[in-house]
């Protein structure tokens, strides 16, 4: 918290660490949630279900669901990242028999099955051989996949610091801690 050296100015670090704890905890899935939106090209908390159910290529998404990471049907030739939203182009040349997919390039649509959120997959299959999804943050279960040393999780704890010198009121050193934040991850995509 004291990483700018506020040595004369110490009102946040002399405050009863029991509050400061507490806010800690209240704003770790905020500050771990600004790092998914920044983070397009890393997956901050990923998530391998054991199973997930499918039924005539419609999978229904678990609910800490956040965004497709890699998935592969058994028949497909290759993996999906990417989905593709029910008003796009995309969906129409799937509903048309002539341009729907084969399973050498297959598409997957975001869509809504019975009001629950669901992926749609072309070609239709009823067995999944892989399914990882970036998933919300809970205390319960924590990140999977970071460890401390990583700069993402590193990102995270100067995003949190940023948040609880919002609290604060302390606009100056949450910018300069978001900014380093931020600037962890730009350094991080530059790199891959």
């Amino acid at each position: 918290m004291n990483e700018i050296g506020e040595e004369e100015n110490l009102s946040l670090l002399s405050e009863d660490t029991v509050k400061i704890e507490e806010y800690i905890k209240s704003i770790i899935p905020d500050a771990v949630n600004i790092i998914i939106e920044n983070c397009p090209n890393r997956c901050v908390n990923r998530k391998n279900p054991d199973k997930t159910t499918i039924n005539s290529g419609i999978i229904t998404l678990p609910e800490d669901y956040v965004k497709l990471i890699a998935l592969q049907l058994s028949n497909w030739k290759r993996m999906v990242s990417k989905t593709y939203p029910l008003d796009s182009e995309k969906y129409k040349q799937q509903t048309n028999q002539c341009t729907t997919a084969g399973v050498n390039k297959p598409v997957v649509i975001d869509y809504f099955n019975g009001g629950k959120p669901s992926l749609l997959c072309f070609p239709p299959e009823n067995n999944i051989s892989l399914f990882v999804y970036e998933a919300k943050y809970n205390s319960v279960d924590g990140l999977s996949g970071l460890n401390s040393n990583d700069p993402v999780a590193i990102s995270i704890c100067y995003m949190c610091a940023s948040l609880v010198y919002s609290i604060f009121e302390n606009q100056n050193s949450a910018k300069q801690m978001s900014d380093i934040s931020l600037g962890l991850l730009t350094q991080q995509q530059n790199a891959v």
